[in-house]
């Protein structure tokens, strides 16, 4: 790793250390618990609201965006611009993926996927300034 001071370490905090900590331990959560939605998958049922059956996947790509989108509020309040950066396209894209298919919108679905793979090329490109 480089001495980016933005990427690997804390950085300076706006916030106390102790509330920087709560942050990431509640970003990290939802992405956990993401995972184990999708663990969950083959084994549970479809989730029953109203008529609608939604299954564990899509509560997944939910709790992945929600984590990414508080993730990037978290990370910049902490004084880390280039991780907040980091997961706000994610979680944008994120947000996208996980609200096309609620809305019936394909133009979401599409746009989510463009933002996310957008992302994913930026920060690659991104990344071989640190090595």
């Amino acid at each position: 790793m480089s001495s980016d001071s933005e990427w690997p370490s804390p950085g300076p905090a706006s916030t106390s250390p102790q509330s920087a900590g709560v942050g990431r331990y509640v970003v990290g959560g939802f992405v956990g618990l993401s995972g184990l939605l999708l663990l969950a998958e083959p084994v549970v049922d479809p989730l029953a609201v109203g008529d609608a059956r939604i299954p564990m996947f899509g509560l997944a790509g939910v709790a992945l965006a929600i984590g990414l989108d508080l993730g990037a509020v978290v990370f910049y309040r902490a004084g880390q611009r280039t991780v907040a950066m980091a997961h706000g396209v994610a979680g944008l894209g994120w947000t996208f993926l996980a609200v096309g298919p609620i809305l019936g919108s394909g133009t979401l679905l599409v746009v989510g996927l463009v933002v996310v793979i957008g992302g994913v090329l930026f920060l690659a490109a991104e990344s071989r300034k640190w090595v």
